[in-house]
């Protein structure tokens, strides 16, 4: 789909979708780094926590914070894809502390 960005009347479509498009953008550094720790981790033999981890953050992080912050905070779009990218970030965190953790252990064996 084009825009054209001289033509006045997407003025208000621009104002909407350039923030989006900017959170979007950010969130798929942390989504890419999501699935390289994942990626780590099931080099290491590790499946069963990760996707506990991962149906954690879906379902805890991923849900309540899209509510939370588009709903109920009534702050609308920009929010809502905020609060759908803090689960890649949240993933991210724990599935690095996972592997960190794990690579200990299996460089002592």
């Amino acid at each position: 789909m084009y825009i054209d960005i001289r033509n006045p009347e997407n003025a208000k479509l621009l104002q909407l979708v350039i923030p989006m498009l900017s959170v979007v953008a950010i969130s798929h550094v942390f989504d890419g780094l999501q699935k390289t720790a994942l990626g780590a981790l099931y080099g290491l033999q590790d499946t069963c926590i990760p996707v506990r981890l991962g149906i954690l953050s879906f379902l805890g992080v991923g849900l309540v914070s899209d509510y939370v912050l588009g709903f109920s905070v009534g702050l609308g779009g920009v929010e809502l894809w905020v609060g759908y990218y803090l689960r890649p970030s949240f993933l991210l965190m724990h599935l690095v502390q996972r592997a960190a953790a794990l690579s200990k252990i299996s460089s002592h064996i």
